[in-house]
């Protein structure tokens, strides 16, 4: 999971305990990727790879922000520069529009969140927006909905054969063998979608990383 760093700074530590070497600092709204927490002397580490490709641990006390890819459920949102709603206008988000939360703040006029587009133009939001969490597509997903179309299929193929052969030519038969084939092509049709997504999305990750600079 992608997530950005709230707090000034913290520090990534080579293994999950301060006494070793601090391999690297991140700062306020850099982003990474996140593992596992594990707990070493009562206390919690969270596990990070940086965009460098540098791996490390930093201390569960520091304040994350999970980036989530969302969605616009509303028929419209307004893009403003500052958390608030007299700054400048930046867009106008339309409905089923995605986007990436970054970080949420807290004004006088309420709750704000920080986004940014496809684009990567980023604004702030208000937190009475309604979104929804799109989720991420992978391979293995990808994969299973494809397995699960290819048996729906084979069985609607083998059920209509075998009720050929018997000579159960029945409406109910007829249509539940055409059923589970209509079902198990459908099944492959979002199979090969998802495929498709899923390898532009690591694409994605992966031109995002090579245009990243490396770390001094």
């Amino acid at each position: 999971m992608r997530a950005i760093l709230t707090d000034e700074s913290t520090q990534v530590f080579s293994s999950p305990e301060e006494q070793t070497i601090s391999v690297a600092t991140l700062h306020k709204d850099e982003e990474f990727e996140i593992g596992k927490v594990v707990r070493k002397k009562r206390l919690a580490w969270v596990e990070v790879t940086l965009d460098s490709g540098l791996h490390g641990f930093i201390s569960g006390d520091a304040h994350i922000f999970g980036l989530r890819k969302v969605q616009l459920v509303e028929s419209s949102a307004e893009m403003r520069t500052e958390p608030s709603s007299t700054s400048g206008l930046i867009k106008t988000l339309s409905k089923g529009d995605p986007f990436f939360t970054l970080r949420v703040e807290k004004t006088e006029e309420g709750g704000w969140v920080r986004v940014r587009d496809l684009s990567d133009t980023e604004g702030y939001i208000s937190g009475k927006t309604k979104i929804r969490v799109m989720q991420a597509t992978t391979r293995a997903d990808a994969r299973k909905t494809l397995i699960l179309g290819a048996i729906m299929t084979v069985v609607g193929i083998v059920f209509g054969a075998v009720s050929y052969l018997a000579k159960e030519t029945s409406n109910t038969t007829y249509y539940l063998a055409i059923g589970f084939i209509v079902f198990g092509a459908l099944q492959l049709m979002q199979g090969y979608i998802q495929r498709r997504q899923a390898i532009a999305q690591e694409k994605e990750a992966q031109e995002k990383k090579n245009l990243m600079p490396p770390q001094a």
